[in-house]
């Protein structure tokens, strides 16, 4: 079916669900085409489209990257949750198409003010500018030591 009426694995799953009583998952049929390409078998080739095999990541530890010198939330000051103190800020990133430009949003856990920058991509120098322009007129004014410090470690972190 794959080779002579150029089906894709979904619809001969779902063919063969509906002629006998045997399933065969669609997936089951990606393996048995990617062990025939690695045979040598040329069943690939009639794939719609080329196909990457995925990564099964059941037990194994990511290497896609890590964010270096992370402060886990559970570490952070109690006096953060209560939310009585200008200065304790969030900061996120909403990342646009596949390496077109970032939203940065950093938003006062006390008053809610939100400062919001777009940088051009989402490279850590590129972001930690944007956070640093906005934030250029606020910081003096930040009680929060730990931000204050942050000056000094510009961008804030690289992954």
């Amino acid at each position: 079916m794959l080779t002579e009426q150029q089906w894709s694995p979904e619809k001969i799953s779902g063919h063969l669900a509906k002629i006998t009583e045997h399933r065969v998952s669609h997936e089951a049929i990606y393996l048995h085409i990617y062990a025939d390409k690695d045979r040598g078998g040329t069943l690939f080739t009639h794939l719609r489209a080329g196909h990457k095999m995925r990564k099964r990541r059941l037990n194994k530890s990511d290497k896609r990257g890590s964010i270096k010198h992370r402060t886990c939330i559970e570490q952070r000051p109690g006096i953060v949750d209560l939310k009585t103190r200008l200065g304790d800020l969030e900061m996120d990133t909403v990342i646009g198409i596949q390496g077109g430009a970032v939203l940065v949003t950093i938003v006062d856990r006390m008053s809610k003010y939100t400062f919001i920058g777009l940088s051009k991509s989402k490279e850590a120098g590129a972001v930690g500018n944007v956070i640093y322009d906005l934030l250029r007129d606020v910081r003096t004014q930040i009680k929060n030591p730990d931000l204050r410090q942050w000056e000094r470690v510009r961008p804030p972190s690289y992954h």
